[in-house]
C-alpha cells in the first residue's frame, strides 16, 4: 500500500502518482484519494488508527497550496505541499515541532 516502487521505477512524488492513477488507470480523483488514505490504511491493517480524519485517530495531515483538491493531479511537477502535520504536530524542516 505505497506509491514507491523500489524495483524498476522508484518514485516518491505522490502528486505524480495521483496524476498517473487518474490518467492511465481512469480512476476518479475521489477514488485515488481513498486509495492513498483509508484503503491503504486497511491494506496495512491500521484503519482503526490512521487513514481518515476521525476523532481518536492519529492526525497525519498534508495541507496543499491549491485552490481545492481537484487541482492536485494537474501540477505534479510543482511541490504543492504547504504544511505537514504528523501525530497532530506541525513538521518544520523535516522535524516535528514541539
Amino acid at each position: 500500500a505505497t506509491d514507491c516502487n523500489p524495483g524498476s521505477s522508484p518514485n516518491n512524488n505522490l502528486q505524480f502518482i495521483i496524476n498517473l492513477a487518474c490518467l492511465y488507470l481512469k480512476m476518479t480523483l475521489e477514488e485515488v484519494i481513498n486509495a492513498i488514505t483509508i484503503n491503504a490504511a486497511h491494506a496495512l491493517g491500521k484503519a482503526d488508527s490512521v487513514g481518515s480524519l476521525e476523532e481518536g485517530k492519529k492526525a497525519d495531515i498534508v495541507i496543499f497550496d491549491a485552490p481545492n483538491y481537484q487541482y492536485l493531479p494537474y501540477r505534479y511537477g510543482t511541490n504543492l505541499v504547504e504544511k505537514v502535520i504528523k501525530n497532530g504536530k506541525l513538521v518544520v524542516g523535516g522535524e516535528i515541532s514541539v
